[in-house]
């Protein structure tokens, strides 16, 4: 039996069952019953556990003897953590936001509107390219040519602590090697995640894809992430070009679109 013991540590009840209810809305008797393991740790403090099967935010209401316990329903945010094996492989979070989790064909998360794609200026390209990870050759995505150009993902209900990104060169050869990818919590202030300064790795030609790592930045989830051009190719305000962006790290889902 489980037992409910006041801050002192007296016994106050003995509960014979443990109910765990996962509830999408405010009517807490329609959720679904889940099978729960309960585990004593100490006297009076137990882990409950059980396989989540939703996504997002979920409200799991907690019963003992058919009584809520204190601060019951709970609100819950899960997460994922998503390993590069690859550039551009299926492990993205862009992907895996596209095929919900692995339980769709992929969608373009801009098209369906799970994120959004901005750009300082367009000259050419769908936005939505930029996001698109399952082309396997870089798109044509232009800004203008200005200075200080910039793509941005706004990941809307979804949180990011990254660890890895890639980029992919676009088709038409303006590849940045002068750029900074950076995150945001409110899309207004920004903060630099990795520099790059003369790199030359996308140069090898159209469609080239490479991958960096993201250190220092452990437990830091952010809203919006951005590739920003700090300095033109040869001097000159060359538009910014991308054929493809992929981040990987610690996703979370579920946090409130505003």
């Amino acid at each position: 039996a489980v037992q409910v013991r006041s801050d002192d540590g007296t016994i106050i009840a003995e509960a014979a069952a443990i109910e765990v209810r996962e509830c999408e809305g405010q009517d807490q008797d329609q959720g679904k019953l889940v099978e729960v393991k309960v585990t004593e740790e100490a006297a009076g403090r137990y882990v409950v556990a059980y396989k989540v099967e939703g996504k997002g935010k979920l409200k799991l209401q907690v019963m003992a003897n058919g009584a809520e316990i204190c601060n019951s329903p709970f609100t819950i945010l899960l997460r994922v953590e998503l390993k590069m094996e690859s550039a551009f492989d299926t492990n993205g979070v862009f992907h895996h936001i596209g095929t919900a989790g692995g339980s769709r064909a992929f969608q373009n998360p801009h098209d369906s509107g799970d994120v959004c794609v901005t750009l300082s200026n367009l000259h050419s390209g769908h936005p939505g390219s930029l996001v698109h990870s399952n082309q396997n050759y870089g798109a044509q995505l232009l800004t203008k040519n200005q200075p200080q150009s910039w793509m941005a993902v706004d990941l809307k209900s979804f949180r990011l602590s990254p660890r890895t990104y890639c980029l992919r060169a676009c088709t038409s050869g303006f590849t940045p090697t002068c750029w900074r990818l950076q995150g945001s919590h409110d899309g207004t202030t920004w903060t630099s995640l990795r520099e790059h300064n003369n790199d030359q790795q996308l140069c090898a030609g159209p469609g080239t894809a490479a991958s960096w790592t993201i250190e220092g930045r452990e437990g830091e989830s952010f809203r919006h992430l951005r590739i920003l051009q700090t300095s033109a190719k040869m001097g000159w305000n060359q538009p910014l070009g991308c054929g493809g962006l992929e981040l990987y790290g610690v996703l979370s889902q579920g946090h409130d679109n505003r």
